[in-house]
């Protein structure tokens, strides 16, 4: 018998396409509605794959502990300071990063500005100061290049033969004469924002440079 508590049902689709009210999924005798959003191994996943509702409540989580990191930085010297961002904070911030290759700037910029905000309190600077030369002396990259430095490691060992086997299969291999993924065509915005998609373009884009 299915367990419906441990069970769950969601339909990737646009926005502008509707689920009837009463579309329901029978397995094993059950009835399973879809629900809007999933959570699959620490990810939310929501109907649109924008991946907003994860990374609003990645962001509030990591709001808390910034005012953590506030407080103790009276009395943390900024080396210790900076690392209890990195393994407390920035790790919330960069978990499963590389899905969200493809996510809009929207979204992304959410977890940017945190990290702004860490780079002020780490090196004890006003809250309305320029934070761009604190990330630069801290050694803090942009998370997004950090996100699509993990999506073309990835993607690089799946060249390599490397990863996970389940991994070749989201992805359509170039020839040996062509070191470019072949981008897979798709009709809709949440098929580009597919990782075996988005990520694929990013690892092209960086081998293009």
């Amino acid at each position: 018998m299915l367990n419906t508590q441990k069970t769950n049902f969601i339909i990737f689709k646009q926005p502008s396409k509707r689920i009837p009210a009463d579309f329901e999924l029978c397995l094993d005798g059950v009835a399973l509605s879809p629900l809007k959003e999933v959570k699959l191994l620490g990810v939310v996943l929501d109907r649109h794959l924008t991946f907003s509702s994860h990374i609003e409540q990645t962001v509030c989580k990591a709001r808390g502990l910034l005012g953590i990191l506030r407080r103790a930085c009276k009395w943390l010297p900024k080396g210790l300071a900076l690392l209890a961002y990195q393994a407390l904070i920035r790790s919330h911030l960069e978990y499963a990063s590389a899905l969200f290759v493809g996510v809009s700037n929207t979204h992304c910029d959410k977890m940017e500005r945190l990290q702004r905000v860490a780079a002020r309190i780490v090196c004890g600077a006003p809250r309305d100061a320029h934070a761009e030369p604190l990330l630069t002396s801290l050694g803090l990259e942009p998370l997004t290049a950090r996100r699509n430095g993990r999506a073309i490691a990835i993607l690089d060992s799946i060249l390599r033969g490397d990863c996970h086997p389940a991994l070749l299969d989201i992805v359509e291999l170039p020839t040996e004469a062509d070191l470019q993924f072949t981008i897979q065509k798709t009709r809709t915005l949440v098929g580009a924002r597919r990782f075996g998609v988005a990520g694929a373009l990013a690892y092209n884009n960086a081998m293009a440079s």
